[in-house]
């Protein structure tokens, strides 16, 4: 009832202010994402801006990354386990980081995006390829970063939305200065029940029946808090829970049961900084994962993390820059599949040096890692680039990467190998980039060898993990971003992207394509802003793809399309309202990311959003 008045009270005044508001309002992107391009000095980034999040109801990560074009994302229906294919990799070789600190599951490997809960205020980073050296080891496609904003303002802001299939939103957060302190505070509530309609065509009849268990209950509570000691000193606290419970719908071919799935995570990080000579970073983190998992039996996950990292940056001449770090996170695990409680530690040295000659920058990196007392190969990486002409520049990387095994594969009842190897790979980049006052345009080529790449497979009747495979994976990359017009209250804008993939694997002396792999996905977009109304529209294409090693391209290519519209207003001197609304999968298209998974037809959101400063 609260959702709906909210939404009446926001329309009612959207009527009442939409004739006679003639001052500009603020200008307000619909696209979910924005891309920044940072020097290569400072390591190239894609930045996805998230600051009004909650317009976007981007409850998880899957929104936001399914606008990058280096990523896709494999997903168990609507609020299933999604992992992400970054470059034609596997989700265990993309690292997800919180405010800097690494939060894969150490059990898994790998995170599940749907429990990457994200609120108001906060920059998603995507690092492709070698990049992700610069952040630690296993991101052999990648690494993604939450971090999480502090702005020095006081302000109150309340959004709430409505949805398809039951979906219900609300979201509040706040910000107080006091002084030298600083105070962010959110809270964050999700109900869904996801029960849309679809055609069952794993049966010959192709029924039309209603999905299941795929309902989903979240809270997210947030507290930051940050102080200034002096001119040269800060000291931020991060506080974080999530308590994310949803069904586990199973695949439409198989007999539907009940599932329930709990996801709960408490997180604390200390984060000191100083500015001087030497810039100091030291950071202190603790946390607690546990995963339930009830289906006739129970399966409980406990994971205890604490890490402690430090880092020293100094300009040592006018052009040229080193950094230190240390790197340490020890894990704790409880389960019902390890015969005892398993405690292991993961430590790192790192050495970067970067510099700029006249049109040249370079980057030279070095990282040492040690796991269970074994330490890693030597990993490194070098880039280079080189200014051509006025907007037009040039940039090659190649480097080693190194991935230790998740402790499911070195110690699962029955089936674990304490004697798996490393994985471990070479990678090779080229990117070729142009900008002018209205085009921005980046073609990128790279290529992957990997190694070493572990494959549970039955062995006797038992699955157990093996370094059994090597990949070979090649791809090309264009992004292309046109400004049409710009003028003081209108502009339009144009953007697009395209990706070619090719990830094979060997698999008893042949080379097959990777399950799961796209050769080709293309994104696609236009956006149009006035004083009066924001439009944007973007669709997403992907290629047919296999669901297994052995089946040809049995899951059919699809395109689908989302259109939005906004409305902001200044209520007043210090009190925004935006009205948001968003049609997804404007075709009604049917389509699955994951074999007999089906996900929701066409579909809409609703949102207001309030903000006082």
């Amino acid at each position: 009832m609260k959702d709906i008045l909210s939404l009446l009270s926001c329309i009612i005044l959207f009527g009442a202010y939409g004739i006679a508001q003639e001052d500009s309002t603020a200008v307000v992107k619909l696209q979910a994402a924005e891309v920044l391009y940072l020097s290569s000095s400072e390591d190239l980034k894609e930045r996805i801006a998230t600051d009004s999040l909650a317009k976007f109801l981007s409850v998880d990560l899957v929104t936001l990354l399914e606008e990058t074009p280096s990523i896709w994302v494999n997903s168990y229906g609507k609020n299933g386990a999604a992992s992400p294919v970054f470059r034609g990799t596997s989700a265990a070789h993309t690292q997800v980081y919180w405010n800097g600190v690494n939060i894969n599951s150490a059990t898994l490997g790998q995170s599940d995006l749907r429990t990457v809960r994200l609120g108001a205020e906060q920059i998603v980073s995507v690092n492709p390829g070698l990049q992700s050296l610069n952040d630690g080891s296993g991101g052999l496609g990648g690494s993604i970063h939450v971090n999480d904003i502090l702005r020095r303002e006081n302000s109150v802001s309340y959004a709430a939305g409505i949805g398809s299939f039951k979906k219900r939103y609300n979201s509040f957060s706040s910000n107080l200065v006091v002084k030298k302190w600083l105070f962010k505070t959110s809270v964050r509530l999700d109900k869904e029940e996801n029960d849309f309609e679809f055609i069952n065509t794993s049966l010959s009849e192709n029924p039309t029946q209603k999905r299941l268990d795929e309902h989903l209950n979240s809270v997210v509570l947030s507290q930051s808090v940050n102080r200034q000691i002096g001119l040269k000193n800060s000291l931020t606290f991060h506080g974080f829970y999530s308590k994310l419970n949803r069904g586990v719908a199973d695949g439409i071919a198989s007999v539907q049961t009940e599932g329930e799935l709990l996801d709960k995570s408490i997180r604390g990080l200390l984060n000191w900084k100083r500015h001087s000579a030497w810039n100091h970073e030291a950071q202190l983190y603790a946390s607690k994962e546990v995963m339930n998992y009830d289906q006739n039996v129970q399966s409980e996950f406990i994971i205890f993390s604490q890490a402690f990292n430090y880092q020293l940056n100094r300009k040592i001449a006018d052009n040229l820059n080193l950094s230190l770090s240390s790197e340490n996170q020890i894990y704790q695990v409880k389960s019902d599949g390890f015969s005892e409680r398993k405690e292991v530690g993961r430590y790192s040295l790192k050495a970067k040096l970067g510099g700029v000659h006249k049109k040249f920058t370079y980057d030279l990196l070095v990282r040492q890692e040690m796991f269970r007392n074994e330490l890693s190969n030597t990993m490194y990486s070098i880039s280079g680039a080189y200014r051509i002409s006025e907007g037009l520049k040039m940039k090659i990387s190649a480097g080693r990467t190194f991935r230790f095994p998740e402790l499911n594969a070195l110690f699962w009842n029955a089936g674990g190998n304490p004697e798996l190897l490393p994985e471990n790979g070479v990678s090779a980049e080229a990117e070729l980039s142009y900008t002018s006052k209205k085009v921005s345009t980046t073609i990128s080529v790279y290529a992957m060898n990997n190694d070493n790449l572990i494959q549970w497979r039955p062995i006797d009747g038992t699955w157990t993990p093996e370094n059994f495979q090597k990949a070979e994976i090649k791809g090309t990359e264009v992004k292309v971003n046109y400004q049409v017009w710009k003028r003081a209250n209108h502009d339009l804008s144009l953007n697009g992207s395209y990706s070619f993939n090719d990830s094979q694997v060997r698999r008893n002396d042949d080379w097959v394509t990777n399950s799961y792999r796209p050769k080709h996905s293309a994104r696609g977009g236009a956006y149009i802003h006035s004083k009066w109304l924001s439009i944007s529209y973007s669709g997403r294409f992907l290629s047919s793809r296999n669901s297994t090693l052995n089946s040809q391209e049995d899951l059919l290519g699809f395109y689908i399309s989302s259109l939005s519209l906004s409305r902001a207003l200044n209520l007043a001197k210090r009190f925004k309202c935006e009205i948001y609304f968003k049609i997804n999968n404007l075709t009604d298209t049917a389509y699955e990311l994951r074999k007999w998974y089906p996900m929701p037809p066409r579909n809409y959101l609703i949102t207001v959003n309030f903000k006082h400063k």
